[in-house]
C-alpha cells in the first residue's frame, strides 16, 4: 500500500465514517464553550483523557502504511466523546451557533438535495435498477432535507435529530442499494469459485503455499462445490490427477510450460489452476 493509498484510506475515509460529528471539534475554537468545560475538572479531565486516547493512537498507527482503519476502531471512544461534549454544551445551553445553523441546516439540506435529483436522473439511465426498499428510503431522505430547508428550528434537540436521522437514513441508504448490488455483479470470489469448481470437477484440489479464504468460504463451506481442499508447503512435487492453485508470484516458469493452465483473474489477484 502506497502513502497515497493509506492517507486516503486512513484519514480520508476516517473523516467521513466519523461525519458529521467530527466537525463539532470546531466548537473547541469558542471560548465560551472551553470556559464551561474548564469550570467543571470532569469535564475538562475527560476531555483531556480523550484526546490523547485518540490523537496518540492515530498518529502511531499513521506512521505504519498498510495499517487497517479499523485498528483505531478501539481509541474511536476518545474521538466520540471528545464531539460529544459540544453537543452536550449546546443542548444544555439551548444555543446554536450561527455558522452551525447556516452550514447544518440551510448548506447541508441545499447539497443533499442537489446530490439526491442527480442521484435519481443517474439511477434512470442506469443498467442497475434498485430495489424498491432504497427508493422508499431515497424519497424520504429527500423529504427530511426539504422540510429541514424551509422550516426554521431554534432547539438544538430538533437538529440534533435531523443529524442523527440523516446519517441513518444514508447508512441505511448504502446497505440497500450496494449489498443487492455486490450479490448481483460484484461478488468476485463468489464467482471464482464457481470458475474454480467447474473445472475441477469431482478431483481433488491442492493450494499451494496460499490460503485464499474468500475462495474456500465458497468452495467448501458455503455451497460445498469442492469437499476435498489440500494445502500444500512445498509444491515442488505436484500430486497426480489433480488441480493445484497457484498465485501469481509462486508459481514457476517449469509449470507454465509442462502443465496444463487455467488463468484465473479474481478481483485483484490472478492466480493459475494447474492440472497435473
Amino acid at each position: 500500500m502506497s502513502f497515497t493509498q493509506h492517507f486516503k484510506a486512513y484519514t480520508i475515509f476516517a473523516f467521513l465514517g466519523y461525519s458529521p460529528w467530527l466537525l463539532f471539534l470546531i466548537s473547541y475554537k469558542n471560548k465560551n464553550f472551553v470556559s464551561f468545560i474548564k469550570s467543571d475538572p470532569l469535564f475538562y479531565n475527560f476531555a483531556i483523557f480523550s484526546f490523547f486516547l485518540f490523537f496518540l493512537s492515530y498518529l502511531f498507527h499513521f506512521l505504519f502504511p498498510g495499517a487497517r482503519l479499523r485498528y483505531i476502531l478501539p481509541s474511536a471512544s476518545g474521538l466520540i466523546f471528545l464531539s460529544t461534549l459540544p453537543i452536550y454544551y449546546y443542548i444544555k445551553q439551548n444555543y446554536l451557533p450561527g455558522n452551525l445553523k447556516i452550514f447544518f441546516l440551510k448548506i447541508l439540506p441545499i447539497i443533499n438535495l442537489i446530490l439526491l435529483v442527480i442521484g435519481f436522473i443517474y439511477f434512470s439511465f442506469s443498467k442497475y435498477k434498485p430495489e424498491k426498499i432504497f427508493y422508499t428510503f431515497y424519497f424520504l431522505f429527500f423529504s427530511i432535507n426539504l422540510i429541514v430547508l424551509f422550516k426554521k428550528f431554534s432547539s438544538p434537540k430538533y437538529f440534533f435529530a435531523f443529524l442523527l436521522s440523516i446519517v441513518l437514513l444514508l447508512k441505511t441508504l448504502y446497505v440497500s442499494f450496494y449489498y443487492p448490488l455486490h450479490k448481483e455483479e460484484m461478488n468476485h470470489f463468489r464467482n471464482g469459485a464457481f470458475k474454480i469448481a467447474n473445472i475441477v470437477g469431482n478431483k481433488e484440489l491442492y493450494l499451494c503455499q496460499t490460503t485464499p479464504h474468500h475462495l474456500l468460504y465458497y468452495l467448501k463451506y458455503k455451497y460445498k462445490l469442492v469437499p476435498h481442499i489440500y494445502y500444500l508447503k512445498t509444491c515442488s512435487n505436484l500430486p497426480k490427477n489433480s488441480f493445484i492453485l497457484f498465485r501469481e508470484d509462486n508459481i514457476s516458469e517449469d509449470i507454465l510450460k509442462n502443465y496444463k493452465i487455467y488463468p484465473l483473474k479474481i478481483r485483484t489477484k490472478n492466480y493459475f489452476l494447474v492440472s497435473s
